[in-house]
């Protein structure tokens, strides 16, 4: 009975946060992160749009947003935003923001 319990508790919160990530994904749009700006900090960020998807960044950091087009927002940080690009789904640049 426990283990019947404890693998239904299990599958419940796997679909929840597996439900949650992709919620956040198809609500983005390239329209919300023409507002930021390069003196941005990690935790306004964070707070605007959300935790990032990736870090792909090696000595700066990386930030990648999928958005619901199946483009990308990336953001170059270090201790502000260096640039934010938004890029296709074969990495090509379509806008540079900052």
């Amino acid at each position: 009975m426990n283990r019947i319990l404890l693998i239904t508790l299990l599958l419940v919160l796997t679909t929840t946060a597996c439900s949650k990530e992709e919620v956040g994904v198809k609500s983005r749009k390239y329209e919300n992160f023409t507002q930021i700006h390069s003196q941005m900090k990690y935790e306004a960020i964070v707070e605007r749009f959300g935790e990032p998807d990736q870090d792909l960044g090696s000595g700066i950091h990386i930030y990648v947003y999928k958005l619901a087009d199946n483009t990308e927002i990336w953001i170059g940080y270090t201790d502000t935003i260096l640039y934010a690009r938004h890029m296709d789904s074969q990495q090509n640049l379509l806008h540079v923001i900052i």
